[in-house]
């Protein structure tokens, strides 16, 4: 695959773009000053400086899924990236792209990993600044437990995609009824498609921007108070944070902040904190197969370069929606999930232009903030 170089056309055809998105009467203006700015790239910096992102996944019949996840967070900036997948399909991964490495695991006659590939996993990710789990993973009750060590497990932040979240679902993960016992974890990012959400939460969001964001607020809180994922040393940035896919993607989050009865053994008396932010770029050409892939490699890519999981997360969003936008300037329809990958340096150079020209103003933010009542937790040991 080779990143779309644009011609004096398209040059100016973006010019015109960034100078329409940057005027006072632009209607996106708030939204691209609430945006982090790209990860800073220093001009002495090597592959190393850049982090090592690892993707896992694909299946028989679903390689190109972890493929297009793998090369997308390279085109997005990500110093290193691996790639495990089923051994039966290491060979056609490795074919798709030369730039990133692939590492064989343990698989079921069916082509998927097998619950026995954890060591393998965890030890590629020994060396991994992010983990993304899920692009093209397939199904099976192997599958389902080999997530849910990964969840717990994986000692840095890891990204929960496709049929990962699936995975999770069956397991009732998030069901704060099953008792299981709390483990040590970094930030953990989930980014269900409707349908997926549905399986993981038991309710199904609305198409109304209103109910995704409410629905999305309640389950980053939902996540936070499980007993996988609750977290209440302020000093530790350790977030779940959740993307709701669809025209208008929300990124929301909660954490937990201890107010009282901090003593050991002790109940905990507790502030949930949420915040959520709206996506305002994106074409109906990301309503294609593999576009969750690719943007699952974009936030992995931002996350493997200094980005904390909430810009991270917010940002992919964005650029990944962008890149759909530019595709689309030039050609409205026929767009492909490798588009995004294509146009990516693209969407970059044209909103690094963008963030220039506008700066940023906290006071025109999108994200909001909005404190709960308090909650009795008891500490988990």
């Amino acid at each position: 695959m080779e990143t779309y170089i644009p011609d004096a056309r398209s040059s100016a055809i973006f010019r015109k773009f960034v100078e329409r998105e940057t005027s006072e009467s632009s209607a996106r203006i708030a939204f691209w000053r609430s945006l982090p700015d790209l990860p800073t790239r220093a001009p002495d910096g090597h592959k190393g400086s850049f982090g090592t992102t690892l993707i896992v996944g694909g299946s028989r019949g679903m390689s190109g899924a972890v493929a297009l996840a793998g090369i997308t967070s390279l085109v997005c900036g990500s110093g290193l990236t691996r790639v495990v997948a089923p051994s039966a399909i290491q060979d056609v991964v490795a074919g798709y792209h030369a730039e990133y490495t692939t590492i064989g695991a343990a698989c079921d006659e069916s082509g998927r990993l097998s619950e026995s590939a954890l060591e393998t996993i965890l030890d590629a990710a020994r060396s991994a600044t992010v983990v993304a789990v899920g692009p093209g993973l397939g199904r099976s009750p192997e599958l389902d437990r080999l997530v849910e060590r990964l969840y717990l497990d994986l000692p840095q932040c890891a990204i929960f995609d496709a049929d990962a979240l699936n995975a999770l679902a069956s397991t009732r993960f998030f069901d704060a009824t099953l008792a299981r016992a709390s483990q040590p974890y970094r930030a953990r990012v989930l980014t269900p498609h409707p349908g997926e959400f549905a399986r993981l939460f038991k309710v199904k969001p609305s198409a109304e921007l209103d109910d995704r964001i409410a629905r999305a607020v309640t389950a980053s809180r939902e996540i936070c108070l499980s007993r996988h994922t609750f977290c209440y040393d302020a000093e530790r940035d350790e977030r779940a944070v959740l993307l709701l896919k669809g025209r208008r993607t929300v990124v929301a989050r909660s954490y937990a902040r201890v107010v009282e009865g901090a003593q050991s053994g002790a109940s905990k008396k507790i502030a949930l904190e949420s915040e959520y932010a709206v996506n305002e770029t994106g074409t109906a050409n990301l309503a294609t197969g593999g576009s969750g892939d690719a943007l699952t490699g974009v936030i992995a890519g931002l996350i493997a370069q200094g980005h904390d999981v909430w810009r991270g997360t917010i940002l992919g969003a964005a650029l990944h929606g962008l890149s759909s936008e530019l595709r689309a300037l030039l050609v409205p329809r026929g767009g492909l999930a490798s588009d995004v990958a294509r146009f990516l340096p693209c969407a970059m150079a044209v909103y690094d232009a963008i963030k220039r020209r506008v700066g940023a103003s906290g006071a025109a933010r999108t994200v909001e903030t909005e404190s709960s009542e308090f909650v009795d937790v008891l500490e988990r040991s």
